[in-house]
């Protein structure tokens, strides 16, 4: 789960990031899962610069629309041999509440290109959870509903590890599917707390 990381570094930290949790996957391991409840382009803006893949659930060339089926889908090498094919770079890019991309065309959520949805914007606003103690009803929309089912599943995984970054706990809804893969015996959490101090239990 990523959250806005430093801004002042530009995309090189998103890069960094990852970078490294694409390293620690060997051939024939499933793809890694990103989820993030940023609005922003960030995570895809250093996916295209690194030259990675991202299956994200859209679909489509001119009309990329939002279709669960191809969260399951995946990119090999075709001219390599054994697990080798499955080394392709690419991730699996859940957006929890939504993305500035994202808006409703009739019965369907499309995404748009960034100039697209900017100049789109001016219009109609964008798919998005608003930060607020709604969030938890907004989130069984198809879309959203369908991402957190996703979370769900990852944590109940067998040797699960879900590094938590930038985030500060704040969403209840959140927060229970993360903390409710604890029950899972070979989950592992890590969170990343920055510039926070563990007060010492002093005996007597």
């Amino acid at each position: 789960v990523a959250a806005q990381l430093d801004p002042n570094k530009g995309l090189a930290v998103h890069e960094s990031l990852l970078l490294k949790i694409l390293a620690t996957r060997d051939p024939g391991q499933p793809p890694r899962w990103i989820f993030t409840t940023n609005y922003d382009l960030a995570i895809e803006h250093a996916a295209e610069s690194l030259g990675v893949h991202l299956v994200s659930g859209f679909v489509g060339v001119h009309k990329r629309r939002f279709e669960p089926t191809a969260l399951d889908l995946g990119y090999y090498l075709r001219a390599a041999r054994g697990e080798a094919r499955f080394g392709a770079p690419y991730a699996c890019l859940a957006k929890l509440h939504g993305s500035i991309t994202w808006f409703e065309d009739g019965h369907d959520v499309v995404e748009h290109s960034e100039a697209f949805a900017l100049k789109e914007m001016k219009e109609r606003s964008p798919v998005l959870i608003p930060p607020t103690r709604a969030k938890y009803m907004d989130s069984v929309g198809f879309v959203q509903g369908e991402l957190f089912r996703r979370l769900a599943e990852f944590v109940q995984q067998p040797n699960s590890v879900l590094l938590v970054n930038g985030y500060a706990l704040s969403d209840r809804h959140l927060d229970r599917l993360m903390f409710t893969g604890l029950l899972n015996p070979t989950f592992h959490l890590v969170l990343c707390c920055y510039d926070t101090r563990v007060a010492e239990q002093k005996d007597g």
